[in-house]
């Protein structure tokens, strides 16, 4: 299974290269697609956007790392397979 982040920019003013695009997910398995409108709900906000994206990245891990699981900031066009 493939998730492709097709936006992570939400109902906000603020944007960057890598968060331009509506909040979206296309989630394809074998030749099957579903395509999520996330709207405007989903989104961390600006913080992410408007922020030190790479310290933010940091906390995240970290965050994720004492709970045991994967974490990573979305950006636009960025495709994770599930396995």
């Amino acid at each position: 299974m493939k998730l492709t982040f097709l936006g992570t920019r939400g109902n906000i003013d603020a944007r960057t290269r890598r968060h331009r695009m509506h909040s979206s997910l296309l989630v394809s398995y074998y030749r099957n697609r579903v395509m999520i409108d996330c709207g405007i709900v989903t989104h961390c906000g600006s913080e992410i956007v408007e922020a030190d994206e790479r310290k933010l990245g940091a906390e995240l891990r970290q965050m994720a790392e004492e709970r045991g699981v994967e974490a990573q900031i979305a950006y636009d066009s960025l495709e994770v397979v599930l396995r």
